[in-house]
């Protein structure tokens, strides 16, 4: 039986659009003192 799992450079991007929403989500709270870690960085390795 074949696998029908996605792999790949798309669900990677896309788990990784999901962490970014679950950051968000967190609102407030989220405040990492990692610079790379905070949402503005996030998102500019997302759109990169």
């Amino acid at each position: 039986m074949a696998s029908t799992s996605e792999t790949g450079n798309a669900r990677n991007i896309s788990n990784f659009q999901s962490l970014i929403n679950s950051c968000t989500g967190f609102g407030a709270p989220y405040q990492p003192s990692e610079t790379r870690l905070k949402l503005p960085a996030l998102n500019t390795q997302h759109t990169a």
